[in-house]
């Protein structure tokens, strides 16, 4: 278990009132991925992923979604909007991205706890947890297996683009990389990143 400093978070302005609003709304909800990965692992976050889970049906998902999307452009910080089948995941039922570099994902009702949604993340290297705090401090914890050897846990469903993108970043935080067979060669990672 990793603890972090609240004042990362509050980097991002609208975190608190979005994280307020889905607690009133009694939706439950952590942030997974990236964001706690990287500040596990020493580096400053790009941006920052809520997964809202839990949901009696997939109705419900939708009917929060939209709820949320209102009170976003209430607060003039809402951007895009995603419905599942348009992202191309039938495992959410959609997606509200934020113009504070903030994404929400709206599991669907098969994902009923913070487990199973990281567990249908596509590598272990993004199946970090960042647990909100009720008393201090959020605490991050990696709820994979093989920590420090990067593993695709999902499927053959993943693009040699999204395959080299999780080697670089796997490679970057000192992680062992096995490589595919079908993967991205050094050269064509360094292209794809801009090197």
């Amino acid at each position: 278990m990793y603890t972090t400093s609240k004042s990362r978070i509050h980097k991002l302005p609208q975190f608190n009132l979005i994280g307020d609003w889905l607690d009133r709304n009694s939706v439950k909800w952590e942030v997974a991925g990236g964001y706690p990965r990287d500040i596990a692992q020493g580096r400053e976050p790009r941006d920052l992923d809520i997964a809202c889970f839990g949901f009696a049906d997939d109705d419900k998902a939708a009917e929060v979604q939209s709820g949320l999307g209102n009170f976003l452009m209430g607060i003039g910080a809402y951007k895009d909007e995603t419905l599942g089948h348009a992202y191309r995941d039938s495992r959410i039922t959609g997606v509200l991205m934020t113009a504070v570099e903030i994404d929400i994902i709206f599991w669907n009702a098969e994902h009923q706890t913070i487990q199973d949604v990281v567990g249908a993340f596509d590598y272990n290297l993004n199946q970090y947890v960042m647990f909100k705090g009720l008393h201090g401090d959020p605490s991050i914890q990696f709820l994979g297996s093989n920590h420090g050897t990067l593993e695709q846990v999902r499927g053959s469903d993943v693009s040699d683009e999204r395959a080299a993108k999780m080697e670089a970043v796997a490679k970057d935080a000192r992680w062992v990389v096995e490589r595919r067979n079908n993967s991205m060669s050094n050269q064509e990672i360094d292209e794809m990143l801009g090197f």
